[in-house]
C-alpha cells in the first residue's frame, strides 16, 4: 500500500551543509551580526523553526531580510556544488515508484527544484513546498495533510534536526530522524523519534 514519505530537503537528500556555512561566514563577515565560528556552531539555528530562531536575534528586520537575502544568493550561486548524499539518487527513485514522494523545506524552491532537475530526481517528487509558500513547515504539513489523504499510520516525516521534529510533534505521524545531516544521532535521540537512521539505505526498510 502506498505510503506518503515527506521529506527535508538540507541534510536529509542535498549535502549542503559545508556550502551553507562557507557562504554564510563569507556574508556575516561583512555584517558581524551571528557569533558562530564554525558549522557545527551554525546548525543550532537549526534548533528550532529556521526563521523563528533568527527572528529572535537582536537585528533590525530590514537588516536581517537583507543578510538573508544575500546568504540565500550566494548559496544559489553556488548550488551546483551542493550533491546528493551517495547513493540517495537510487533510493528515491525507488520510493517514488509504490509511493508518493514530497518535499518541505525552509529553502526556497528554486535552490530544490535545480538541484533536483541537475540529478534527475525532479519527477520524483509529487509536490515541493520551500519557504515561499509559508516560513512555517507546521503550515505547509497541514496543506499537505489536506491535499493528500493517506491513513496517518502510512505518513512518515523524514529529517535531519530536532527543529524539524519538534515542529511535526503534534500531527500524530511517524518521525524519522536521520544522522548524516545536520545535527547528531545523540541530539537527535533526545526528541524522541519513532525511527533513528544511519543510513539512507534504512530508508526502504520503513
Amino acid at each position: 500500500m502506498k505510503k506518503l514519505l515527506i521529506f527535508d530537503y538540507d541534510g536529509v537528500i542535498a549535502n549542503s551543509l559545508d556550502i551553507m556555512w562557507e557562504c554564510f561566514d563569507k556574508v556575516n563577515k561583512k555584517h558581524d551580526f551571528f557569533p558562530f565560528k564554525n558549522k557545527n556552531e551554525l546548525t543550532t539555528i537549526w534548533d528550532e523553526n529556521f526563521f523563528e530562531y533568527v527572528a529572535k536575534v537582536k537585528i533590525p528586520p530590514l537588516d536581517l531580510d537583507k543578510f538573508i537575502k544575500q546568504w540565500d544568493d550566494l548559496v544559489m550561486l553556488n548550488n551546483e556544488k551542493v550533491k546528493p548524499f551517495p547513493g540517495f539518487k537510487l533510493i528515491l527513485k525507488k520510493l517514488s515508484r509504490d509511493n508518493c514522494l514530497i518535499i518541505i523545506s525552509s529553502n526556497n524552491y528554486e535552490k530544490i527544484s535545480d538541484f533536483l532537475k541537475r540529478n534527475g530526481l525532479f519527477d520524483c517528487f509529487n509536490l515541493i513546498l520551500g519557504e515561499e509558500e509559508s516560513r512555517s513547515k507546521r503550515e505547509k504539513l497541514k496543506l499537505v495533510l489536506k491535499k493528500f489523504k493517506i491513513q496517518k499510520d502510512r505518513i512518515y516525516f523524514i529529517t535531519d534536526t530536532i527543529g524539524d521534529l519538534k515542529e511535526v510533534k503534534s500531527f500524530d505521524i511517524k518521525t524519522v530522524a536521520v544522522t548524516w545531516g545536520y545535527h547528531d544521532k545523540n541530539k537527535l535521540q533526545k526528541e524522541n523519534p519513532d525511527f533513528l537512521i544511519e543510513t539512507p539505505k534504512e530508508i526502504l526498510n520503513l
